[in-house]
């Protein structure tokens, strides 16, 4: 249930129909990318299949950090299954990174975040989330579903990097297309634990022309 690499460049996934059946696994792919510009590495044209149980809960289907890379043109698909792995299922999820874009996805019946750029290991630069469909066709789902497109400082920062300020800078959240999250969050630039994260600064960063449904 796992495809990983670390320390990747020049690589490339296309065209390629991946269901996964590992009903506890964390995540159907896992990357640690050392890229210079987004054309660097790049995972387009197919199609992921990811098994989760209920809202929330359920196994990544990309989770990624480093640089240099570009996910575009998938369709990335949660599933209803056993599963037992008790990871939140994100269809996309980094814990840092510079100069990656993600565009012209469809993400449907993700059960937790669609994209998710979890800053605990490291902030974001030069980030660009665009042109990606978010959606649900299995009502079940929507009870509990957190947010669709979000970015922000996540409890673990604080102990991984002890009083140091997390940065965002230049992440573009834009033109994209999410429906049926209700009151739970579409897109959102956040400290999820200022408690814990009180050294944070978001600078040039932008959310603009998104639509938002339901």
């Amino acid at each position: 249930g796992d495809i990983g690499g670390g320390s990747l460049n020049n690589f490339e996934i296309n065209n390629c129909y991946i269901n996964m059946v590992d009903l506890a696994g964390d995540h159907l792919l896992y990357m640690a990318c050392a890229g210079s510009v987004p054309t660097d590495n790049k995972i387009h044209h197919n199609t992921m299949l990811i098994p989760h149980i209920g809202p929330g809960t359920g196994a990544d289907g990309i989770s990624g950090s480093g640089s240099g890379y570009s996910i575009y043109s998938n369709t990335i698909r949660g599933y209803n299954a056993a599963y037992t792995g008790g990871q939140h299922q994100d269809g996309f999820q980094a814990t840092g990174g510079s100069n990656f874009t993600i565009y012209d996805n469809e993400f449907i019946d993700i059960s937790n975040y669609c994209v998710y750029g979890d800053a605990y290991y490291a902030g974001f630069t030069d980030v660009s989330v665009y042109n990606n469909i978010c959606r649900f066709e299995d009502s079940n789902l929507l009870t509990g579903t957190p947010g669709a497109i979000i970015f922000g400082v996540d409890g673990g920062w604080n102990v991984q990097n002890p009083g140091a300020t997390c940065t965002f800078l230049r992440v573009y959240l834009v033109n994209n297309v999410i429906s049926d999250y209700q009151g739970n969050g579409g897109v959102g630039l956040s400290n999820v634990r200022p408690d814990l994260n009180p050294n944070y600064a978001f600078t040039n960063c932008y959310m603009q022309n998104n639509l938002l449904v339901n």
